[in-house]
């Protein structure tokens, strides 16, 4: 975690200048500054947070109408089972493409929507 350098004598913010002390560890990224951290350190947490998406509301809210649906990790018969869901689950619908329903908020769970049925 970046933190700021304070000058010893004054309290004052140096960003390094000054009588400051460093702590082991402090050139990780290209140094221990607020202008290395804008060029090197914080660009690394952006591309690691975007990376992640974000939960979302749901559309809206089914229930499973058979005795097992299979969950897949694309919209698509072809994609690889996951896990199944059992008949009465209610899911949440994030997601529709083609007939098919992501189930999940910040995975690729998907579903058959025909298998399944609105509740409010």
């Amino acid at each position: 975690m970046y933190h700021h350098r304070y000058d010893l004598d004054t309290a004052k913010r140096t960003d390094g200048a000054g009588n400051t002390k460093s702590c082991p560890g402090s050139d990780f990224f290209g140094g221990n500054s607020v202008a290395s951290a804008q060029a090197n350190f914080i660009p690394l947490l952006q591309g690691e947070l975007s990376s992640h998406p974000q939960p979302t509301t749901p559309l809206h809210r089914a229930e499973v109408t058979v005795d097992s649906l299979n969950v897949r990790n694309g919209a698509g018969q072809g994609f690889a089972l996951v896990k199944t869901v059992q008949r009465g689950i209610v899911v949440e619908i994030h997601e529709e493409q083609s007939g098919w329903c992501r189930i999940a908020a910040d995975r690729q769970e998907w579903v058959f929507g025909k298998y399944l049925q609105t509740v409010s």
